[in-house]
């Protein structure tokens, strides 16, 4: 998955917000720790972490969230 990495054997949640969006945001990119060593538990935490901001992007452009159709 490209929205995580390993830092100081932890890995990390990062994702770079659109250029629209920043404002709103009140910065460049959402960028934190999974707190977790495991990357399996990572890639499923970073997995639903992506849906909840892809989600948001979609409400705050007004676009209609694909999952619900």
């Amino acid at each position: 998955m490209r929205n995580m990495f390993l830092r100081n054997s932890s890995y990390y949640f990062r994702k770079v917000l659109p250029e629209d969006l920043r404002h709103t945001f009140g910065k460049r990119e959402i960028f934190f720790s999974l707190q977790t060593k495991s990357k399996r538990l990572a890639s499923s935490k970073a997995a639903a972490i992506i849906g909840a901001v892809d989600a948001a992007i979609y409400e705050m452009r007004g676009l209609p969230d694909v999952a619900r159709r």
